[in-house]
């Protein structure tokens, strides 16, 4: 009977090492070149590894393989080895996942490292001169509770770190809908360190860590490979399908004859390049996903059809629509649902959008087609929205390409009051070029408009504009609102200072006033600020 459950027990384990093998072979086809699919492909490796040794192990002590006391020692040191391996492994296959400050502290690295490479040297000192120490007196086929306890202190401390770190992550992310990708990083520890004690205390005769890590390791690349697809069909910043999605979409409704129950509608953001260079990147990005929860709400929710971002700021949308005047209140609805979402992600200023739709006719047309008619209404509507676009060049300097004083007026007060609700005390500086009108006489105003522009790169370097508003205020002149502490804004401009008056006859001066409240007008901070710099020398 014993003989007969040392082969089943081998031969199970035998079977999990073809699967991870098999599972290693998919996943190495995943070209995704990251430091986290190394380490899971390597955990993967040194798992099959070590239920191979496992397997053979019992099947040597159970002499159903020919063997000796040597080679059932040698492999009891190897698998002592490669569970210490296996443990660093996941170890950093989890660090690199959740991007923990060990995946690139290399001090951090080390320490890790360092564990199981002395754990694993103290292995090779017993099993080479007091083997006693391995193998308990009454059975060869049990560890001593020495061994025993070195074998698993690095996989259960290791282990516990990582269930801890995961479960910690999974429980702050639960409402935000990354919980459950903490908990899949969770389950391994846990399955490992449950399965893995009972086997190794208890003496078992069923492979449950093997079935346990096989069952995981199939779980995650399933998991992994289910994310990779998503990656592949779904937009990361609004979360909408890709433009591939849509041709699959049309090729689907003209196959099925009921293409023409569709509308095609392409929408376009205004002057999306304006508010990256204006109000930075990530304000585009905010921009970008207020008009994709805007489409989804609108035209995805409670319609047949398909909503994508087509690139860029671009979005074309396939759905159900019964005539024109419905497709105009789509459109219209749209446009509120974007000026909510604004408010909600606190933009500078809404989005505009240009919109044009066609219906889609009974006879197929490719789909290059489709977008070239959708196009001309939508360019024809942004020829409408011209004025628009001249309003929104109100609140720009053509020169700088900062923000301006009437951008500041209008603005200024909605970033004020959310620093304030963050617990910020802003500052308000206002920048002076001394000598701006003899700069000009001796250059002329192409001159003087470049040197605007190199005043104004020089601020933006010191600067950071994702946490400032920085603005051309009037002709020589420039606002900034910061949060920074007082000390770090008297250090940065005297570097500014310093950088710009290197220039030939050109100084700058500041001055720097404390806002005390959000109640204080915008206006009135700046007249402080000018004050203060008058004050200059005094």
């Amino acid at each position: 009977m014993q003989i007969t459950r040392a082969f089943a027990y081998a031969v199970s384990e035998y079977f999990c090492v073809i699967m991870l093998l098999l599972l290693l072979r998919s996943s190495s086809q995943i070209k995704r070149h990251n430091r986290q699919q190394y380490w899971f492909n390597t955990s993967l490796t040194i798992q099959a590894a070590y239920l191979l040794g496992d397997g053979t192990r019992t099947l040597w002590m159970n002499h159903l393989l020919p063997g000796n006391d040597f080679l059932i020692n040698f492999a009891s040191l190897y698998l002592a080895i490669t569970l210490n391996i296996l443990s660093y492994t996941t170890l950093m296959f989890v660090a690199y996942k959740i991007e923990l400050p060990l995946a690139t502290s290399k001090r951090q690295n080390r320490i890790a490292l360092g564990l199981p490479i002395v754990i694993s040297f103290i292995d090779v000192i017993c099993a080479l001169f007091a083997p006693e120490l391995i193998f308990s007196s009454n059975d060869i086929n049990a560890f001593t509770p020495f061994f025993s306890g070195l074998f698993l202190f690095l996989p259960i401390s290791y282990s516990a770190f990582v269930f801890g770190v995961t479960a910690y992550n999974a429980l702050i992310n639960r409402k935000n809908g990354l919980g459950h990708y903490y908990l899949v990083l969770t389950f391994y520890p846990a399955l490992m360190t449950v399965f893995g004690f009972i086997e190794v205390m208890l003496s078992t005769a069923l492979p449950l860590y093997s079935y346990a890590v096989t069952f995981y390791f199939t779980f995650n690349f399933l998991y992994q490979l289910n994310s990779s697809i998503r990656e592949a069909t779904i937009d990361s910043l609004t979360g909408l399908r890709n433009r591939e999605n849509l041709r699959e979409f049309i090729d689907d409704i003209w196959k099925q004859g009921i293409n023409d129950q569709y509308y095609l509608f392409m929408i376009d953001m205004n002057g999306l390049k304006s508010v990256n260079d204006v109000y930075g990147h990530v304000e585009g990005d905010h921009a970008i996903r207020a008009i994709g929860q805007a489409l989804d709400d609108v035209l995805q929710t409670g319609n047949d059809g398909i909503v994508c971002r087509y690139g860029g700021d671009e979005f074309l949308a396939v759905i159900t629509v019964t005539d024109d005047n419905q497709a105009d209140k789509l459109v219209q609805l749209t446009r509120e649902r974007i000026e909510y979402y604004s408010k909600v992600d606190q933009l500078q200023s809404a989005p505009k959008v240009a919109t044009g739709y066609i219906h889609l006719p009974k006879e197929k047309i490719p789909l290059a087609d489709l977008l070239k008619q959708a196009d001309s209404k939508m360019y024809a509507e942004k020829q409408a929205m011209k004025t628009g676009d001249r309003a929104a060049n109100f609140f720009t300097d053509e020169i700088t390409g900062l923000p301006n004083a009437n951008y500041f007026h209008n603005f200024a007060g909605n970033f004020l009051k959310k620093q304030f609700k963050e617990g910020k005390q802003p500052l308000v500086i206002l920048f002076n070029i001394s000598g701006m009108h003899s700069y000009n006489d001796r250059f002329g105003y192409q001159g003087g408009d470049d040197l605007l522009r190199m005043v104004s790169r020089v601020l933006r370097e010191f600067f950071d504009q994702e946490n400032s508003v920085l603005v051309r205020y009037t002709e020589d002149n420039f606002v900034l609102v910061t949060c920074e502490s007082l000390s770090t804004v008297k250090q940065k401009v005297k570097a500014v200072s310093e950088k710009v008056t290197a220039i030939d006859s050109i100084g700058i001066k500041a001055g720097i006033y404390q806002i005390r409240g959000q109640k204080e007008d915008v206006i009135a901070t700046v007249d402080m600020a000018r004050r203060a710099m008058r004050l200059i020398g005094s």
